[in-house]
């Protein structure tokens, strides 16, 4: 068990009754549902269902992206605009309720332009970052079941396998966005556990994205670099093109980016093909070539 004042041992029965409840209520209209039982079934299936599980990563292995689209048209100017916003400004999303800081980021650029679903004109604020925590802890959620996860016996695997549904599942209503934020909250009052990795949507499972506590991102996240694009084209939601227009290092002390332009980018397609495209092609010294290798695994961050 993972708290004190948990509920008594339900039965094999009780737990997937539960189980289902919460399924049910992932697809049904709010109006159908029982707050209370949902609740009550998101904490229980938790205590009984998590094994504690966790993932470990090396000081600075993961190299991840937080793209932004800037609202005046220009990237942003320090470092304080690619981070997450203060949490009176919070709302529902993936692994956080309103009221909680939650830093979001993806595994790859692409991945992480894919997730803005951008509009022609606007322009896109890049920061590539890493984390500098030794080890890294995220509870990992897939579709892939990448760890073997799905496979645990009893109440377990059926947790594990919970959660994959939802978190691989595109959210379309606020109760949705309550059902998964509440399994983050939950993960996230635990000690050994820093963040999650889940599938992202924007790219039909084959990206990752990253959600890590406030805490530790405002402790361990340490920024490497910027990049500025503005969407020159755009089909579709995650389909669309974009062109470099400005990079920068690290920031100054006080937090702000030394932009620099950049001159003579052709412009660069982003859609699910950056996810097919062979490492080791030579796709010139531009985001091409970063999209490339990023993106292109998509079973393990970094």
């Amino acid at each position: 068990m993972l708290y004190d004042n948990v509920v008594p041992e339900m039965s094999e029965d009780g737990f997937r009754e539960r189980i289902a409840y919460i399924r049910f209520a992932f697809r049904s209209k709010k109006a159908e549902v029982d707050s209370s039982r949902l609740a009550e079934a998101l904490l229980t299936t938790f205590q009984e269902g998590y094994n504690g599980n966790h993932q470990p990563f090396p000081r600075n292995s993961l190299t991840l992206h937080r793209g932004r689209i800037a609202g005046d048209g220009k990237p942003f100017a320090r470092l304080a605009d690619h981070w997450y916003p203060p949490t009176r400004f919070s709302t529902y999303n993936r692994a956080s309720l309103p009221g909680e800081g939650v830093f979001y980021c993806s595994s790859g650029n692409g991945t992480s332009l894919l997730e803005l679903r951008p509009q022609a004109g606007q322009v896109i604020s890049m920061m590539t970052c890493q984390i500098s925590k030794h080890p890294i802890l995220l509870k990992w959620i897939s579709r892939t079941d990448l760890f073997g996860l799905h496979q645990l016996d009893g109440r377990r695997g059926e947790f594990e396998r919970l959660c994959s549904e939802i978190y691989s599942h595109g959210t379309a209503s606020p109760q949705q966005y309550m059902i998964s934020g509440a399994y983050a909250r939950l993960f996230f009052r635990l000690d050994f556990v820093d963040g999650l990795a889940y599938s992202s949507i924007a790219t039909e499972c084959k990206g990752v994205n990253v959600a890590l506590k406030g805490a530790v991102a405002d402790r361990y996240v340490q920024p490497l670099s910027f990049r500025a694009f503005v969407v020159t084209e755009a089909w579709g939601p995650f389909d669309f093109r974009v062109r470099c227009i400005a990079e920068a290092a690290t920031p100054s002390g006080t937090g702000e980016i030394p932009w620099e332009p950049v001159t003579g980018c052709e412009g660069h397609i982003v859609n699910g093909s950056i996810f097919e495209r062979p490492r080791g092609t030579a796709i010139g010294k531009t985001i091409c070539s970063r999209l490339e290798s990023d993106d292109a695994s998509p079973d393990a961050p970094g």
